[in-house]
């Protein structure tokens, strides 16, 4: 390289000598500038490799902030000279058999967490590309939902008894006391009603040109966007409401709370709107479904939640303009609470003595007026908090845990899918069930464990696993979060 430069030409004359002393650096290691020159041209080089095979596979750029790529590129700058990367046979086989081993002994973690913070399960209905019927079991708690299988029931009938049996699996894989409940959806024939409806829609758009023509002249109408500005503002609460609804962890002790804010904020942005004199319709709508929705387990999560009986947060003004009340302030929630205790107590003893220890809670006595339980009562998880300050009130205690662990939706089945068709796509079609079950599991619970590491939430591999440039919000957190703060 130095013989290079000297032949060159130019007006200095380059020895190793002089590289040598002059390019020596603070901690007395010494620098070729040259030799820098050519690496920092390597660097780019490799970074518009990286990029370009990216790009080739339309595969997103957060993917550089995975850490398992970043695991992946440190490995290769130590490997052999001789190294190749596996070959397409193998990586789908063996290789991909070591990983679905690996990432299942990672998962040990989360599978000590199962008897601890209650475990449900979640199942849903889908069908592939290649038109398989397929049924997914997802493990889930307040930690986190781990995919642990797809079965293919093609060519058997989905009888009570063959789902059962499939379902008794899972339990008895995940340990039947640690199992807390079982949430299942009819995803399927809710899709098929879908379709029909949208094609019976868009007949009568095809069929009718008059409607055609009134559709064409509210689209130029400025009035027409000044209403759907008021219907988007409008339905904003209760979109968000559904998100919540939709998420993942344990919602019961938040929901009946929830749904009160959630037809306050209506009513503030109605009432503040040219819809004012349409808001005792509307909330007689919401009333009406929340009614039909409502279960004693609202009522008893809601009054087990600690955070909504303090002190601060009950002075917080409420949307609506109705002031905030305790749950024990709250009729239908007394007596929601009391059919709940109804059903769980095994006799008229149990009932009384629930009762009785809900009251000491609700007073905050004992332990539960002590200043730490006070003050945890805002910063704790309510599972965490009733673990810590149960002790006094045991049978109450573990009902809490219970109650306060159940999930709300089976959206976590769900999403599933959403995995199984970005990996098991038109593109891919020639995947088999077992193939696409490994690569299912892997992709799902490599976040989930991710999640487990602080690395998740700060330094450059934050949030790795989601697309801050995703137009759907379902693949974008960030949005939500957006959304929320709006």
């Amino acid at each position: 390289m130095v013989e290079q430069a000297k032949s060159s030409g130019g007006s200095q004359s380059l020895t190793k000598s002089t590289i040598k002393n002059s390019n020596v650096g603070k901690s007395g290691t010494q620098k070729n500038p040259i030799a820098e020159s050519f690496r920092t041209v390597e660097r780019q080089q490799l970074d518009v490799l990286i990029v370009r095979a990216l790009c080739a596979n339309g595969i997103p750029f957060n993917v550089l902030r995975n850490p398992d790529f970043t695991n992946m590129i440190k490995a290769l700058s130590n490997a052999p000279s001789d190294y190749k990367p596996p070959s397409f046979d193998r990586a789908r086989t063996s290789v991909l058999d070591e990983v679905y081993r690996q990432v299942d002994n990672e998962l040990a973690v989360v599978k000590e967490t199962w008897g601890p913070y209650r475990t449900y399960i979640v199942s849903d209905g889908w069908t592939n590309v290649k038109g398989e019927p397929l049924i997914n079991i997802i493990a889930s708690n307040n930690r986190g939902s781990m995919f642990m299988y797809a079965d293919d029931f093609s060519g058997q009938e989905k009888t009570v008894k063959n789902i059962a049996n499939y379902l008794l699996k899972s339990i008895d894989e995940i340990g039947p006391s640690n199992v807390l409940q079982v949430v299942t959806d009819n995803a399927a024939n809710c899709k098929a009603t879908g379709k029909e409806i949208e094609k019976g829609w868009k007949d009568l758009i095809k069929g009718d040109e008059e409607l055609g023509r009134r559709v064409a002249a509210n689209i130029n109408d400025s009035d027409f966007w000044d209403e759907v500005e008021n219907v988007l503002k409008i339905t904003k609460p209760l979109y968000m409401m559904i998100k919540f609804a939709d998420g993942e962890g344990q919602k019961m002790g938040e929901v009946y709370e929830k749904m009160d804010c959630m037809i306050g904020e209506m009513k503030d942005i109605v009432n503040n709107n040219t819809h004012a004199g349409d808001w005792d319709k509307m909330e007689d709508i919401l009333v009406s479904r929340w009614e039909k929705m409502n279960i004693p387990l609202h009522c008893l999560g809601f009054s087990l939640n600690p955070h909504f009986y303090d002190a601060n947060y009950l002075k917080t003004p409420a949307p609506g303009g109705l002031p905030r009340r305790p749950p024990n302030a709250d009729r239908e929630v007394v007596s929601g609470v009391l059919k709940a205790f109804d059903k769980i107590g095994e006799d008229a003893a149990e009932k009384t003595l629930l009762r009785q220890q809900l009251s000491a809670f609700q007073s905050k006595e004992g332990i539960f007026g002590t200043r730490e339980a006070i003050a945890d009562a805002i910063i704790m998880n309510p599972i965490s908090w009733w673990n810590a300050y149960g002790s006094e009130t045991p049978e109450l205690a573990d009902i809490a845990v219970r109650v306060l662990s159940q999930p709300i939706s089976s959206s976590s089945a769900e999403r599933v899918w959403s995995t199984y068709s970005f990996i098991h796509n038109t593109k891919r079609n020639r995947l088999n069930g077992a193939r696409a079950d490994k690569l299912v599991f892997i992709h799902s619970n490599i976040r989930l464990l991710s999640r487990y590491t602080t690395s998740y939430n700060q330094g450059p591999s934050n949030k790795w696993d989601i697309n801050p440039e995703s137009d759907y919000l379902d693949d974008s957190l960030v949005r939500l979060e957006e959304l929320r703060c709006g």
